[in-house]
């Protein structure tokens, strides 16, 4: 550990005027005669939440020698912001001004990796919220380039396609500089540039009720649109008032519209019940009321129900009002675009068979998407699980399904079908709101495949867009499967829902193929074998405020939450030909077509595991035949011809906050492979099992050839966990394998994972019920019991950090791996407090003040 050193910080004005040209190097920062190679580079930080505490950088030649410099510009003023938006942002200072501070570097720095305190470490008084700083590396050849650490960076909005004056969120992270900021209005700018006019509108950042639940603030921004905005695209941007011109997010493109359509209408939030037909309900749209039905469960009204839908949809559409009853069909109701189907209740009006007359119909999946052999894991064709299924409903694009039941009866495999036949369609702005959805009778039929009986509740077969199921119960053998074509879901709310599976523990509460910028909150789950998982890719996706229990124990791992894109092999793993700001060449062993990279339902990325820029990552939005790949922004230093890029699949910036889970078996495995930069926060689990993450090198496939399942600059913060697991990080370095020439340090795909500010109350030991998970993986691992509260396993620069442990028989076990750095934890009633075992190298171990040494 190296002390700090603090410079007066008069010209701190200056830096936030950008006037950065004008600062001269203060006395005494000058370099010694060159020793090293060249000046350090910073490819790549690890974000905090708090001030205080430990980050992680990654790039190239840092030595034992390196010092770390930080620099917070002082606060910005929104006026001047606003005034100057646009115009070129002067460059960060080249050298540390006056006021910068040498920050302390925590443990023994590697050529690619070193850590560092944040300005104020070590602080655990969660005074103040990170705020944008400079970051200088230094060796004897000199000064790096400068990197703005905590900058805002926003995932995604709320809406897929906004009006004027609507509220909307916003999610991403480092969007709360101060945790007492309160009152109605925050003042940070939020911007709004029409990409067609280049003229730029302003929105109005507001402080909401839910943004004073713990936890939320960092990373939801509401935001108020202007009443007047008009129609188009627009980049949005937003300034949290530190960092100057610099400061801004990179913008995220927000579509806003004159109005919306039928089904987008209905299916938001401010939707209020339909009212009588006279009354026209909450939107100006056509309501035909079906008359004549018998609606005694018996009759068949299936003709009727359908004649009603295919009149209205041939008239450009509208809503299909049914009347209170038991209305049984004998044949699939198939809603077309443009139609809503809307009962009077879901528990005044069902659709129900009647068991003289199974019911009959399929949805033609001749034409399903099959992704091609060269996306690996999960994918495939799922066509042959779904021939001669048939579904009481089946919803279309543009449809909608509201304020009725579905009570699947004899002949009925699937309560409600969200598809089209063309497998290149993607479905947009279907929904169902305040709906039930059960499906029991498929118990009948005994499975004929692994997916034989898995589809029971609401299957998806189609991509979606804008895909809404709110305010409903689902009772099914699957409650929810959201397979993928072509594309993955996005822009998907799954809110404010009951599942539950039709036999308890037996298969997925909610099950989603591939998704990205969707919101997943305020749903109770029960008696699920999972609750929440993916198995072809996690993307920028909120996972709030789940209440999940009695869920877990009866087959595979029974996962809590997961991302479970599996171990799967890089597209490309190796030296590049050549790089630009913003692209990467790998040659034609890539094997693929112009532009194929993008034609399915999984997102690629290109991570450089060694050589120059070392620790980058960037998504791929384009390709080329030969083997160029286009990124979705500039690398922060650029690789060059001896820097080796691996093209992954990975989870990547998911935020799992503030879920509840209770009385169950699983672990919270928020990533199973790849997984990259997700935060898990604020999660409460009791009596159930551990929060974890699994990855590194895979050799399961192919134990000669392993490659990386590369898990990197997660978080894991303020988490509760009494009478359950604890936290457990899973790398396999310690296999020995020797991946190529310095791939990441020698860390295996494992490094820069932080553990923060976590309590861990009486941790139960593997053998107790709702350690199933551990138990069932110590089987498949042959390996030892993970007793720490929290365990470190083959990784490395793992930051376990003011974290607290209350009776355990080991606090933080660390076996294999290097670098890991546990820091100012605070342990009761725990036998051992550090365990290192199986060549552990190179631990960093300090206590808080308070407490013996470790």
């Amino acid at each position: 550990m190296r002390g700090n050193d603090r410079k007066p910080r008069f010209l701190s004005r200056m830096i936030a005027l950008g006037l950065a040209a004008c600062l001269m190097l203060p006395a005494g920062l000058a370099g010694a005669a060159s020793q090293d190679s060249g000046p350090p580079a910073i490819s790549y930080a690890t974000e905090g939440v708090d001030e205080g505490g430990t980050f992680v950088l990654t790039g190239d030649r840092f030595t034992e020698s390196t010092e770390i410099w930080l620099f917070r510009p002082a606060k910005d003023d929104a006026a001047q912001l606003k005034a100057a938006y646009g115009n070129p942002a002067s460059p960060l200072p080249a050298i540390p001004p006056e006021g910068a501070v040498k920050t302390t570097v925590v443990g023994t720095p590697e050529e690619h990796l070193i850590a560092a305190g944040q300005i104020g470490y070590p602080n655990l008084s969660l005074s103040n919220a990170v705020v944008p700083t400079i970051v200088w590396a230094k060796n004897s050849a000199g000064w790096s380039s400068p990197y703005l650490l905590n900058r805002p960076e926003l995932y995604f909005a709320s809406a897929s396609a906004a009006l004027p004056g609507e509220r909307i969120r916003v999610f991403g992270r480092n969007l709360e500089t101060k945790f007492e900021v309160a009152g109605p209005d925050y003042d940070y700018p939020v911007a709004l540039k029409n990409r067609v006019t280049g003229k730029v509108e302003w929105a109005q950042a507001l402080m909401e009720e839910t943004q004073e639940q713990a936890n939320v603030k960092p990373y939801v921004l509401n935001v108020l649109l202007p009443a007047k905005l008009p129609a188009g695209t627009y980049d949005l941007a937003v300034h949290v008032l530190y960092g100057g011109a610099q400061g801004w997010s990179e913008p995220i493109a927000l579509d806003v519209a004159a109005s919306r359509g039928l089904t987008a209408k209905l299916a938001q939030e401010s939707n209020i019940k339909l009212g009588t037909p006279q009354s026209g309900g909450p939107v100006n749209v056509r309501i035909d009321s079906v008359g004549g039905l018998k609606a005694d469960g018996f009759s068949d009204d299936t003709d009727k129900i359908q004649k009603a839908i295919d009149q209205t949809a041939a008239k450009g559409g509208g809503i299909v009002l049914l009347p209170p009853g038991n209305l049984a069909i004998s044949k699939t109701i198939r809603v077309k675009p443009n139609v809503v189907l809307a009962g009077s209740g879901k528990a005044a009006t069902q659709l129900v068979v009647n068991p003289d007359r199974p019911l009959q119909g399929s949805f033609p999946i001749a034409n399903m998407f099959a992704s091609p052999t060269w996306v690996r894991g999960f994918a495939g064709d799922y066509g042959p699980y779904l021939k001669d299924r048939t579904p009481m409903v089946w919803l279309d694009d543009k449809t909608g399904l509201q304020d009725l039941s579905v009570l699947a009866g004899a002949g009925a495999d699937i309560g409600v079908l969200v598809g089209n036949e063309n497998p290149k369609t993607t479905v947009r702005d279907t929904f169902l709101r305040r709906t039930e959805i059960v499906n029991r009778h498929m118990l009948a039929f005994p499975p004929q495949e692994w997916w034989g009986a898995y589809m029971g509740g609401v299957l998806v077969v189609s991509s979606t867009d804008g895909f809404t199921l709110a305010d409903s119960r689902v009772v099914g053998d699957q409650s929810l499967f959201m397979l993928s074509g072509d594309k993955p879901h996005k822009h998907a709310r799954i809110a404010n829902n009951e599942f539950e599976t039709a036999v308890n523990n037996s298969s997925d509460n909610i099950f989603v193929n591939s998704i990205a910028e969707s919101i997943i909150e305020n749903n109770r789950i029960e008696n699920g074998g999972r609750a929440i998982t993916s198995q072809m890719g996690m993307w920028r996706n909120w996972i709030s405020g789940n209440v999940i229990s009695h869920t877990g124990g009866r087959a595979n791992g029974s996962e809590m939450l997961m991302s479970e894109d599996g171990y799967v092999k890089p597209l490309f793993a190796g030296k590049i030909k050549s790089a630009t700001t913003n692209s990467v060449t790998v040659g034609s062993a890539l094997g693929l077509k112009d532009g194929e990279i993008t034609t399915t339902a999984v997102e690629y990325y290109a991570f450089v595991t060694s050589g120059t820029g070392m620790g980058q990552y960037r998504k791929v939005v384009g390709n080329t035949a030969d083997g160029k790949l286009d990124l979705d922004r500039k690398w922060t230093v650029v690789p060059d011809s001896g820097s080796r890029v691996d093209v992954i699949r990975a989870a990547v910036k998911n935020l799992f906050v503030n879920n509840w889970i209770s009385d169950s078996r699983g672990n919270l495995q928020f990533s199973y492979g790849a997984g990259l930069d997700n935060v898990v926060a604020g999660n409460q689990i009791n009596g159930s099992g551990s929060i974890t993450v699994f990855g590194g090198i895979e050799d399961w496939t192919d134990s000669e050839h392993p490659f990386l399942a590369i898990t990197a600059y997660n978080q894991i913060y303020a988490n509760y966990l009494a009478n359950s697991g604890g936290i457990f990080l899973k790398g396999n370095v310690g296999k020995g394998h020797s991946y190529g020439d310095e791939v990441l340090a020698d860390t295996g795909g494992f490094f820069a994972n932080t553990v923060r500010r976590n309590q861990i109350w009486a941790k139960t030991k593997s053998g107790d019920i709702n350690q199933y998970y551990n138990t069932w993986f110590g089987v498949k691992e042959k390996g030892i019991p993970y007793e720490g509260a929290i365990d470190v396993k083959d990784a490395a620069f793992t930051v376990v950090d003011g974290n607290y442990a209350f009776d355990a028989s080991i606090g933080v076990r660390v076996s294999g791996g290097k670098g890991t750095i546990i820091v100012n934890n605070r342990m009761d009633e725990v036998k051992d407090r550090i365990v290192e075992q199986n060549g552990a190298a190179g631990t960093v171990k300090q206590a808080p003040s308070w407490e013996n040494p470790y």
